[in-house]
């Protein structure tokens, strides 16, 4: 590979890499909460560090872990690879799922665990800052960094540094009224968008909004993002979630979670039959899908999350079915 290509590979568009360290800050804060630790800031000169490592791991066709240094100081340190052809891409969601499901590995009771250094990294109480790079080669290998600042992973502190999960609280209600307002604006979104690709009107559907509702509600009570079994009656469903930190006050609205879930069409190409990183996208203006449901709620707490849950039936995304439900826009 050439220095030519390498540079175009790893310029990037800086609103992309932005939207992309928001997103890692957002899911790595989502998971901290969880585990009593407060929540991380990005910092400049880390995301300045983590993009150079990450740059010249793909330059250099290596994997490997930095010096972890910077002005003199020892900087935690978390990497991730991801091969991703045809336009693919890793998200900030993605890789630090991919790094806090070693959660799996750890004991909470024991100082010594080999196999969970990048969960006990993203959740460490002591860290306060975050920077993040991510670069992408020619062949399609994606590289991601996390820099963090104080660092983890400190030997004789993981105890009072990495907690497990808190109990679960109860979340937020909504008024009925807030919450068939909130409906009745997404669905009007969905439709809207829909309209573009040549995929007729959803309905919204009662159970599909129950089911919806309640899955939101588990993830409010939890403050973690993650997917539903998808099944309702026997059924298998489609599905999209979303966050939001909303610690001023902010809410999420309909049109909001829908332009969350649409954005992804600037990842996507309509050339081929499946594309990793856009699946909100597919599956908000799958032709066949005809039914619609959509729940929200709200974690307690000055730093709660939003969490919205849309059900689609039938369902979505399924393979060798992309190119004749998820047509282009019309120009």
């Amino acid at each position: 590979m050439g220095a030519s290509d390498i540079s175009k590979t790893i310029s990037g568009d800086g609103t992309d890499l932005k939207q992309f360290r928001q997103e890692a800050l957002a899911a790595h804060n989502n998971r901290r909460s969880k585990h009593g630790a407060p929540a991380l800031k990005l910092s400049e000169d880390l995301n300045n560090y983590a993009q150079s490592w990450a740059e010249h791991l793909v330059k250099t066709n290596t994997f490997a872990h930095s010096k972890s240094m910077l002005n003199g100081s020892r900087i935690g340190e978390n990497i991730a690879t991801k091969w991703a052809t045809g336009g693919a891409d890793i998200s900030g969601e993605e890789v630090t799922e991919m790094w806090y499901r070693e959660i799996k590995d750890h004991n909470f009771s024991s100082e010594n665990n080999p196999n969970s250094g990048h969960f006990t990294q993203v959740v460490w109480k002591g860290t306060t800052e975050l920077g993040m790079g991510k670069a992408k080669s020619t062949e399609g290998n994606v590289i991601v960094v996390g820099s963090y600042r104080p660092p983890g992973n400190m030997k004789g502190a993981f105890g009072q540094n990495v907690l497990p999960t808190k109990l679960q609280i109860n979340p937020v209600r909504m008024s009925n009224n807030q919450l068939s307002e909130f409906r009745k604006d997404a669905l009007r979104a969905h439709n809207e968008k829909r309209a573009r690709h040549g995929a007729p009107a959803l309905k919204l559907s009662d159970d599909l909004n129950k089911y919806a509702q309640n899955w939101a509600e588990k993830l409010a009570a939890a403050n973690q993002l993650e997917h539903s079994p998808c099944k309702l009656n026997g059924e298998t469903l489609g599905e999209n979630v979303a966050t939001k930190w909303a610690s001023n006050g902010s809410e999420m609205s309909g049109d909001d979670v829908t332009d969350m879930w649409y954005s992804e069409i600037k990842k996507h190409n309509f050339a081929y039959e499946q594309n990793s990183g856009t699946g909100h996208f597919t599956q908000l203006v799958w032709k066949s899908t005809t039914e619609f449901g959509i729940g929200k709620a709200k974690a307690k707490g000055f730093s709660g999350g939003v969490y919205v849950v849309g059900s689609y039936r039938p369902a979505g995304n399924m393979l060798g079915e992309y190119l004749q439900n998820v047509q282009p826009p019309k120009q």
